[in-house]
């Protein structure tokens, strides 16, 4: 009797699969990973559970998605083509989307329309009338989106820096998305939003616990607020050092007002003795 050898079928991973099990086998969390990368919380959680819709626009993901590759020594080309395929299957009308993609089925074509032609007869009131709807569909939708638009609060999306987070540095970029409309203030001051809604702004921090104040105002005056909370431990400056530094600085001015000094009157006597 032929004797038969089992052989585990292996599951193609998702892409947030793979990342969770990186993180895993470096034995981090995901709060730890956000203070090594600066990645919110919310979006690591999104990425492993492939949750894209909870993420912002490709340009950010793909920030992201570098971060973490490299500390988890993944091959950053290879996260980035996995996240490509899933997003475009996940912007994708149809759910089996990933089984085409791998080859695994083919989509099915009901044809039975083309053997019936006569079961489907288009006439000029047919067609006025598909058009007719059509064009009273989109004046609604756009009215409607526009009254909603006008009336609600603008979105704000803080993409960095995360919330509660501890760093070392003088200077943090905050960045996010907002509505492309909208005016954007950081700590009360104005701030540029490009075309597409995106904005970043570097902001000076003092030593201990920030404040960084971000609000978003269309024109309805309807205004959205966050505000992120950061605990800066900036190295201490030695006072001696910065001391010597200020007197060299002024004793360097002073040679260079006693040079122009020393010039003017080295012109006022050549004039003199012409």
């Amino acid at each position: 009797m032929a004797s038969f050898t089992k052989k585990k079928i292996s599951k193609t991973q998702s892409l947030g699969e793979k990342l969770t099990r990186a993180r895993k086998r470096h034995k981090l969390s995901l709060r730890q990973v956000e203070q090594l990368t600066k990645v919110a919380f919310k979006h690591l959680q999104a990425l492993e559970k492939g949750d894209y819709k909870a993420l912002p626009t490709s340009f950010y993901t793909r920030g992201f998605l570098t971060r973490v590759a490299k500390l988890f020594n993944l091959k950053v080309d290879k996260v980035l083509a996995d996240y490509e395929t899933e997003l475009n299957c996940y912007n994708s009308v149809k759910p089996e989307c990933p089984k085409i993609a791998a080859g695994l089925i083919k989509p099915e074509v009901k044809d039975d329309w083309l053997r019936n032609p006569d079961r489907l007869k288009i006439t000029p009131g047919f067609l006025w009338g598909g058009v007719l709807s059509f064009c009273l569909v989109a004046i609604l939708g756009y009215i409607w989106f526009q009254v909603t638009s006008f009336a609600a609060a603008p979105p704000l999306d803080i993409v960095t820096p995360a919330q509660a987070i501890k760093v070392d540095v003088e200077l943090v970029e905050v960045a996010g998305v907002t509505d492309p409309t909208a005016s954007l203030k950081i700590n009360n001051q104005p701030v540029v939003v490009d075309t597409e809604g995106h904005f970043r702004q570097q902001v000076k921090l003092s030593d201990g616990v920030n404040a960084i104040e971000i609000s978003a105002m269309n024109k309805a005056d309807k205004e959205t607020t966050k505000v992120i909370q950061l605990l800066a431990e900036l190295p201490e400056v030695d006072s001696q050092e910065l001391i010597e530094k200020i007197q060299e600085e002024k004793a360097k001015s002073t040679v260079d007002v006693k040079t122009k000094e020393t010039s003017s009157e080295s012109v006022e006597a050549d004039i003199v003795a012409e």
